[in-house]
């Protein structure tokens, strides 16, 4: 169980080929031949067990020591409570709480979203490298798996049987703010400020957008949280938080219902 420390670019080409590797939070794998579990650590280095390299084909053997390094870091508090001394943690991370709350609805088959697509969840890993691309390709999948799941046609449903005006300029956003904005006392522009914040980073920083505005949209980022890896995770936190604010306002209006 001897740990080694490896660049976060190690799995760059794993989340490059996705049709060929599978990568989940922790581990990643090649279909049908090998999977390795892996962990970050504080210093944003990924490291895995000796015991677990050694079973690796002798190429992805090579591919790691390519990108082995000393620590800077040990390995993290969350690693040492689950691998070491075999404990539930305290508290979820981040991006697991999210996934949570996401398969939760799928598995209630909830009227107001769906998720479209059944592999993303999977595929939604948190940016542990400082690349741009990285991180952007985290944002715009975590933002089709969420914003694009919302069902309109059921929104504007509940919008309308609770009184109100389902303009048909609003999209899902727009009818969520409605919804959650009337149920909590509050102005709706107010309210969901972390699930627009993720389609605002979409629209900016999207693929098809100019690298310069990419750019200047991932130095803001770096600026205010110091790295893509703490954005992001501050992001799903929110998100997360965001979810259980629509799941309230939306199985609170069944329950009276019923």
């Amino acid at each position: 169980m001897s740990p080694a420390f490896f660049r976060p670019d190690v799995l760059s080409k794993y989340r490059a080929d996705q049709d060929k590797y599978r990568m989940t939070d922790n581990y990643v794998s090649c279909r049908n031949a090998w999977d390795l579990r892996y962990r970050v650590n504080d210093a944003n280095q990924i490291s895995a067990y000796i015991c677990d390299l050694r079973n690796l084909p002798i190429n992805e053997q090579l591919h790691w020591k390519s990108s082995n390094e000393e620590p800077k870091a040990g390995l993290s508090q969350n690693t040492i409570t689950t691998d070491f001394r075999g404990e539930w943690l305290s508290k979820d991370e981040p991006l697991p709480a999210l996934k949570h709350i996401l398969r939760t609805w799928h598995g209630r088959q909830t009227p107001w979203w769906k998720l479209v697509d059944q592999s993303a969840l999977d595929r939604i890993t948190v940016p542990v490298s400082e690349s741009r691309d990285e991180w952007q390709d985290s944002i715009l999948i975590l933002c089709a798996t969420i914003v694009d799941g919302f069902e309109v046609k059921h929104l504007r449903k509940e919008i309308k049987a609770r009184g109100g005006d389902a303009q048909d300029s609003l999209r899902s956003l727009g009818l969520l703010r409605l919804l959650t904005g009337k149920s909590e006392n509050a102005q709706p522009d107010k309210t969901l400020l972390a699930l627009h914040e993720l389609q605002r980073l979409r629209s900016r920083g999207g693929k098809t957008h100019a690298v310069s505005h990419g750019s200047s949209l991932a130095q803001e980022v770096k600026v205010t949280h110091g790295t893509f890896r703490a954005h992001f995770e501050d992001l799903c936190t929110r998100l997360a938080d965001d979810l259980l604010l629509i799941q309230r306002v939306l199985t609170d209006n069944e329950s009276s219902e019923a």
